[in-house]
């Protein structure tokens, strides 16, 4: 990344995703600021030596967990805002068109309410926590997401399993539960 000035600013190299279908490589980093830890992404073409920033709207735009499809030009990332403090309220999944850089939302919170029948006078919303893997076609992107169950005493537990999110129905199949986030 040395030839990138922009990634200068970058505190932590994260991993890296490659998109077979381009022969593209992407590079995942944390920058840190103050409190706050915002994730980048970075592309580089096949017959370039320089990575190029995917654009973010904004400097707390965080862009995590990118997944790559085998046969088909996209990779999707769970895209969150990141707080003063820190933490993170996710936005939406994403699918980024690789050649062109265009980045379409596939999964919203509004899109997961209806699928998981949460009422949205809760305090607390559903949530995609991880991105896990994408179809070859890119069509399909696994995933943990969070499901809130209120509790008799007023309180939320939050339930996580693995799903199949298809972007073009907008639909999820259950694959797994989880007992935490993390296993």
């Amino acid at each position: 990344m040395s030839n990138n000035p922009l990634a200068e600013r970058e505190s932590r190299f994260r991993g890296i995703v490659f998109n077979h279908a381009t022969g593209t490589v992407l590079a995942s980093y944390d920058r840190d600021e103050e409190r706050r830890t915002v994730r980048s992404l970075y592309v580089r073409d096949p017959m370039s030596k320089d990575y190029e920033r995917l654009s973010a709207p904004d400097d707390r735009t965080s862009y995590d967990s990118p997944v790559a499809a085998r046969d088909a030009p996209y990779v999707f990332i769970n895209v969150m805002v990141i707080g003063d403090r820190g933490g993170g309220n996710w936005l939406h999944v994403a699918r980024v068109h690789v050649p062109t850089r265009s980045i379409e939302v596939a999964f919203t919170p509004k899109d997961l309410f209806a699928v998981t029948k949460t009422p949205r006078e809760w305090r607390i919303a559903p949530w995609v926590s991880d991105l896990m893997r994408a179809s070859d076609d890119g069509r399909i992107v696994t995933c943990s997401v969070g499901i809130p169950e209120a509790r008799p005493d007023g309180s939320f537990h939050m339930n996580y399993s693995i799903f199949d999110l298809d972007v073009v129905s907008r639909s999820l199949v259950r694959l797994a539960d989880l007992d935490t986030p993390f296993n």
